[in-house]
């Protein structure tokens, strides 16, 4: 939830469209309030309909509603709540030499 990006006043659902549009991936971070959360259903809907990258990561256990079981078929999930974190995300850690 971006709650210091949006300006007062700005138009969010516009914001949050047009930033859907710029991203290269979604990361969804998959929880229980997310699931039933409108506002994440119609991001990750958008994602999907334009062929976004969307990249899944179970926070907890979470039940996916039938409104999100289409749009995230077949796409690999990351269970962060089983086993080590870090290893789940070891191929997208950036190397701090690498930075120069």
């Amino acid at each position: 939830m971006d709650v210091r990006s949006i300006d007062g006043a700005a138009m969010w659902g516009e914001e949050i469209v047009n930033a859907l549009d710029k991203a290269k991936v979604l990361l969804l971070m998959v929880s229980e309030s997310a699931v039933r959360s409108h506002n994440v259903t119609k991001e990750v809907l958008l994602a999907s309909e334009r062929k976004g990258h969307i990249l899944p990561v179970d926070l907890e256990h979470t039940q996916i509603p039938p409104g999100l079981k289409y749009p995230l078929a077949g796409i690999q999930h990351i269970e962060y709540y089983h086993g080590n974190p870090d290893e789940h995300f070891r191929p997208f850690s950036v190397r701090s030499n690498a930075l120069g």
